[in-house]
């Protein structure tokens, strides 16, 4: 029985954020560690990340925030349970306005 080694190298990729767009590496650890998480049942390959280390930490810091407020998700969609259309705009706004602060850094 012969075992197959796959060999990982670094790959260039770049951000699908529309306000990003930055290239980043996708390291060959990176790479061979989601190898080993997943399952070699499922058939599948397992995709490269879409978003910048960046971007991640900014969309997960924003998730918790709405979490922390009591937000739900729903069908991808933030929603507050308490709040009414214009609650949420004003939500939108000032997400939209951090993330033109951040990009401006």
């Amino acid at each position: 029985m012969s075992e197959t080694t796959t060999t990982y190298v670094d790959k260039a990729l770049k951000c699908c954020e529309p306000d990003c767009k930055a290239d980043f590496t996708w390291t060959a650890g990176e790479q061979e560690w989601f190898a080993q998480k997943q399952d070699p049942n499922s058939g599948k390959p397992f995709e490269p990340p879409r978003r910048c280390k960046t971007c991640r930490e900014r969309l997960k810091q924003e998730r918790e925030y709405l979490v922390s407020r009591g937000w739900i998700q729903e069908r991808g969609v933030w929603k507050d349970p308490r709040a009414t259309g214009e609650s949420r705009l004003k939500l939108h706004v000032a997400l939209s306005t951090q993330r033109a602060r951040d990009v401006q850094k």
